[in-house]
């Protein structure tokens, strides 16, 4: 039977080379077997921790996260971090670190995919570094972690054919 994959993107760009590499990864996960769930946390109304205007997105991410034995987050380094966007959507795992929200997770696997128009892997240290505190945290295992530098445009993903060929062996692989 195949894993329950949840893929949480951040990016703006619709057609965006994050957005392209959560597909790609997302195809080599179907192909398998794996069933995939997208949330995009630019469409969701997350808005931190309260208002009832946030309320149905926020129990929509819940839910993905108590359906799914895998998380994949996908998010173009700003200033060295998350969007901002995906940012909300990580704060609010803060509920699983108590006992009763560790229970409601379901999730024991993840994984991170970042893009960025640096043109060289450190600038990604800080995400990374967050990501690493994020599954420690959740207790949950880190499957991979894909950094993307070089990307600014978009479609720019599309110049670089091994980018999307190793998003989607690592869905194959998951």
């Amino acid at each position: 039977m195949g894993k329950k994959i949840v893929i949480i993107t951040g990016s703006p760009r619709a057609k965006g080379n994050s957005n392209s590499l959560a597909a790609a990864f997302a195809s080599g996960a179907i192909a398998q077997g794996n069933e995939v769930e997208f949330y995009d946390t630019t469409k969701a109304k997350l808005g931190g921790f309260g208002g009832e205007e946030c309320k149905a997105d926020r129990e929509k991410l819940d839910s993905l996260m108590r359906w799914a034995d895998v998380m994949v987050l996908v998010s173009p380094l700003y200033w060295k971090g998350f969007s901002a966007q995906i940012k909300l959507a990580i704060d609010g795992f803060a509920k699983y670190l108590s006992i009763e929200g560790k229970n409601e997770l379901s999730v024991t696997e993840a994984a991170l995919i970042a893009t960025g128009k640096s043109p060289d892997g450190f600038s990604f240290y800080p995400m990374v570094e967050e990501y690493k505190h994020i599954v420690e945290m959740l207790g949950l295992e880190n499957k991979f972690t894909l950094i993307c530098p070089c990307l600014n445009g978009v479609g720019d993903v599309e110049k670089h054919p091994f980018l999307i060929e190793t998003a989607v062996k690592y869905g194959m692989e998951i």
